[in-house]
This record gives structure tokens, sequence and C-alpha cells, in this order.
């Protein structure tokens, strides 16, 4: 289960970014991290069994979308096991831009 943002093209464009410097210094995107095949998502919950997927779909039930928040970090972590890598903290003033 995720929650999917609408993608902006300034977030478009920071992916992009994001993929041109990986690919600068060498390291590869996996195929569904690449410009196009990307999908701007935050995982809630994952490798459930039918029971707890269940639980989970009657809860979201009375969820209310959209949701409005403010990003202010971003982060890098490694997966299988998750392991934070870095975060940065993003300057609540700046706007969007």
């Amino acid at each position: 289960m995720f929650l999917a943002p609408t993608p902006t093209i300034d977030l478009l464009r920071l992916h992009g970014a994001t993929c041109e410097v990986s690919a600068a210094v060498g390291t590869d995107p996996w195929e569904a991290y690449l410009p196009g095949q990307w999908v701007p998502h935050c995982t809630i919950a994952f490798h459930m069994g039918a029971t707890a997927l269940l639980k989970v779909i009657e809860a979201s039930q009375d969820f209310r979308l959209p949701v409005v928040g403010t990003v202010t970090q971003l982060g890098v972590v490694a997966v299988s096991p998750t392991i934070p890598l870095f975060s940065v903290e993003l300057d609540a003033q700046r706007g969007s831009g």
C-alpha cells in the first residue's frame, strides 16, 4: 500500500536531475526508477498477508484525500535492509520556488 502524489513538473525535473547526477558518479538506478518509469510514492506497508491487507484496506476507507503536507527533509537509504545513509533538511522559508 502506498500514497502517490500528483507529480508536478518541478518534482519530475528534480527526479531527472537526480538520475543525471547518479549516472555521472557511476551508479545506475533500477529500471523502475528511471525517468518515464518512476512512480513517485510513499510506501505505507508491504509484504502483508491477506488478513493484514484486509485490515489495512478497511482502515483506509475512512481516510480522506487529498493529504496536504510539506516536505521538510530529503534522504537516501539503502534497501534490504533499510539503512539511512544521509538526509538534508530543507529550508521551509524558501517555498516552492
